[in-house]
């Protein structure tokens, strides 16, 4: 998980920005100073790291589309008749709902509605890993 982390400097009053991978203290590039983090905010995370099913404790999702085209290219066929396909494209669609892939639980949000949106997972995920903080 990566952290962009915000430190005011008590001793000379200088604002820094720094991304790491974790929340650790920091030296004022003024001053020299040791401060610690101000405020932080999650930047990138690998899915493992923020999400937990609460039903079977899988950790991979799945976003789930309706009214996508999906194409491959037949690259060859053997004298058995089998095919072998070039990359898949795939084109159209909407997202329906995002899912976890080991139970299928279709993950929602506070008001029991069916999130469908990158930004709606995003938000899914920080208020989960904050409760779970909490806890």
């Amino acid at each position: 998980m990566l952290y962009e982390k915000h430190y005011i400097c008590t001793e000379c009053g200088t604002e820094w920005n720094d991304i790491w991978d974790c929340l650790c203290d920091d030296c004022c590039p003024n001053c020299d100073a040791s401060m610690q983090v101000a405020e932080h905010r999650i930047v990138e995370a690998e899915i493992t790291e923020v999400f937990d099913c609460p039903d079977c404790r899988g950790h991979r999702l799945e976003e789930v589309m309706d009214g996508v085209v999906v194409s491959s290219r037949v690259e060859k066929i053997d004298e058995a008749g089998n095919f072998q396909y070039g990359p898949q494209t795939n084109e159209g669609g909407v997202v329906i709902c995002y899912q976890c892939v080991g139970c299928g639980l279709r993950l929602a949000d506070t008001d029991g509605s069916r999130i469908e949106s990158p930004e709606g997972l995003w938000d899914f995920l920080c208020r989960e890993n904050a409760e779970g903080a909490e806890k």
